[in-house]
């Protein structure tokens, strides 16, 4: 890089040297000048500089989803290698535009947080920084240096790439310019936005990355959603309950295209089991059924003594069967 802008020097020197009287010479900078200022400074913008971690934000760009275990694995890979061998690759960052002498993140977001990471652990933080060419971008340049790092990469989510080219859009990236950004086919561009104008954020958030989930699981998704008005009041109810949070992000994705499939089948049907009757010595004391939103249990009007006294040892016995069901 250093030997190109030395050459541009030259070439400038060589090209724009001219024989014009002084008194002629616009009070401007000559040629020379300009040309050698353009250089220097894309020299300067590609000279790595020493910043403190601290005083980096992240893009305000969003690429990637939550970590899963393979993105929190190869971050320790990258703090046990920047430990060992130092950080060789720079990153980018640009002046932050709200924040004098702090700067936002373009790319290496990663090496940022190996960095910190080490910072943290380490007796000395004073004496860690971070190199990076610091480079003045407007939010379109700043999205578009990302969207080429995010190129280099392979490791995007179908989902990630989808929420990356809205936030294209929003950088007034037009659509026919992103396809070769996201590495994609202008058809999955229009894919893209099809499933992210249809299903509601939080849930494809909630959902996450889906890694290996490529484009037929989202469609199929995204088919539910169009067959059915309730898909979304559904699924928010599915994705606020314990079950949903022990998934993992592909599972989430299964789960998530199962429930909205399976309860349309549902929708006519209030129960999934017949009514049972429950008896002790021949005496029906009360009558349980299944239905969609749990299991209900109804006792005859002539134990309502016995009813009475469920509901005031219901906490008792539900404490009973947790201790139980914990020495199991």
């Amino acid at each position: 890089m250093k030997r190109s802008i030395i050459t541009k020097l030259q070439n400038a020197s060589r090209s724009d040297t001219l024989s014009v009287p002084i008194g002629l010479r616009p009070p401007k900078s000559s040629p020379v000048i300009n040309s050698a200022s353009r250089a220097l400074s894309e020299f300067a913008a590609d000279t790595p500089i020493l910043l403190d971690p601290q005083k980096l934000h992240p893009s305000p760009y969003r690429d990637r989803l939550s970590n899963d275990d393979e993105a929190i694995d190869t971050l320790g890979q990258l703090r046990t290698s920047i430990e060992q061998e130092g950080q060789k690759i720079p990153i980018l960052v640009r002046p932050h535009p709200d924040k004098s002498g702090e700067f936002q993140i373009a790319y290496g977001h990663r090496r940022w947080h190996a960095i910190k990471d080490l910072l943290n652990s380490s007796q000395s933080p004073q004496s860690i920084y971070i190199r990076a060419n610091v480079r003045d971008l407007s939010d379109a340049d700043l999205i578009r240096e990302q969207s080429l790092e995010n190129g280099v990469r392979e490791n995007l989510s179908w989902i990630e790439k989808a929420l990356w080219a809205v936030q294209l859009k929003q950088a007034s990236i037009k659509q026919k310019d992103m396809a070769p950004i996201l590495g994609s086919s202008e058809a999955d561009v229009s894919r893209y936005f099809k499933v992210t104008s249809t299903i509601p954020e939080r849930i494809l958030f909630s959902i996450g990355r889906a890694k290996g989930a490529g484009r037929p699981k989202w469609m199929k998704l995204l088919e539910q959603f169009e067959k059915s008005a309730a898909a979304k009041h559904r699924l928010e109810n599915f994705i606020a309950s314990d079950e949903f949070r022990e998934l993992a992000s592909s599972e989430r994705l299964d789960a998530a295209i199962k429930i909205a499939s399976e309860s349309r089948a549902r929708k006519s049907d209030k129960s999934i089991s017949q009514p049972a009757n429950i008896s002790i010595d021949g005496v029906k004391i009360c009558t349980a059924q299944t239905i969609r939103t749990g299991m209900v249990f109804k006792i005859p009007s002539k134990e309502i003594e016995f009813a009475s006294w469920l509901e005031n040892n219901m906490e008792c016995l539900y404490r009973q069967f947790k201790k139980d069901k914990e020495e199991r």
